[in-house]
């Protein structure tokens, strides 16, 4: 009689811990919302309309070529022990840093990455570390999550100088 006692508290128990645990790996409505906003990028969009889509402004800008790269961070998760975001090295980078090589564009976890060209239009987009591919103009869908995996040439150069004295070649 005793161990049906015993075994009836522990089954309960392990159901509670079973439907607390479910309940607190749903989504948040702000998760949802970061997610909603991320579906909605599209190649073209304009920067204005990214910001608004995610409801803030990125909480890290960089350049490479020329081409402004904005990250946007994920809201905190419901429960610490599920908030695996990662962040940007303050010690490594500078808001507003000119990136000089590819491999040095930071792939902060659970960021959103947002590349634009010299008119501020969208020209790749990724989810770093929850994506399986980064969104580009220039070649569609390239296998990977992280802007690394792409080629100098994705991005658009924004040297006016050389475009004038390309215009002004005889």
């Amino acid at each position: 009689m005793k161990i049906r006692i015993l075994l009836g508290l522990l089954g309960g128990g392990c159901l509670v811990f079973v439907a607390a645990s479910i309940l607190s790996v749903r989504p948040t409505n702000q998760e949802r919302e970061f997610l909603v906003a991320y579906k909605s990028l599209q190649i073209g969009m304009r920067a204005d309309n990214v910001e608004k889509n995610f409801g803030r402004a990125p909480v890290f800008k960089c350049t490479f070529q020329g081409s402004p790269i904005h990250f946007y961070k994920p809201p905190p998760a419901r429960s610490q022990w599920l908030d695996f975001r990662g962040e940007i090295d303050q010690s490594q980078f500078t808001n507003g840093q000119q990136i000089i090589d590819l491999n040095q564009i930071p792939d902060p976890y659970d960021h959103v990455a947002v590349a634009y060209d010299s008119d501020d239009t969208l020209i790749a987009y990724t989810h770093i570390g929850e994506e399986y591919h980064v969104y580009t103009k220039s070649r569609g869908a390239v296998k990977g999550s992280d802007f690394f995996r792409l080629q100098k040439s994705d991005f658009t150069p924004v040297d006016i100088g050389a475009k004038q004295a390309e215009l002004l070649k005889p």
